[in-house]
This record gives C-alpha cells, structure tokens and sequence, in this order.
C-alpha cells in the first residue's frame, strides 16, 4: 500500500517547508518506503485538516507532527506497518 504524506505549508517559499520534505523525501528513500508527498499550499484544502500550526505533517490523513519536524520514530510508527 502506498503512503501519502501531506505538508500543509504557508506558502511555496517556506524554508521550514522545504526543509520538512527534503527531510521526509531522504527518510523514504533510505527505509525504502512507498510513499508519495505532497505540499499543500492551498487554504480551501487545508481547512479540511483542521490546523492552522504550520508547517504541518500528515500521514495517511493522520496529524504527525505540527510546527516541528516529526522524530524518526514517529514516522516509523505511521509508515512502516
């Protein structure tokens, strides 16, 4: 099953956001997990989330981590099953 991860993110020039998906994309890469990441920048597609602490991090619909960076363990946790 392929995952998907979300980032909310305030904006395409967030270096928080960019620095949360190089993050993400390296620790999918090294496990070899199947996952896809998306950046949502949109405000009608985040209010759906329910969050305003961004950046933020779902996991298969599921919040992760909001305004941090998710430890490896957690996203171990939601990813690998």
């Amino acid at each position: 099953m392929k995952n998907q991860i979300d980032i909310l993110s305030p904006g395409i020039g967030c270096h928080k956001t960019r620095r949360l998906q190089e993050y993400l994309e390296k620790f999918v890469r090294q496990y070899g997990i199947d996952a896809e990441i998306n950046v949502i920048t949109d405000v009608k597609t985040m209010i759906m989330y329910r969050t305003w602490i961004l950046p933020a991090v779902f996991v298969n619909g599921k919040p992760v981590a909001r305004g941090y960076r998710p430890s490896e363990k957690k996203l171990f946790k939601e990813l690998v099953r």
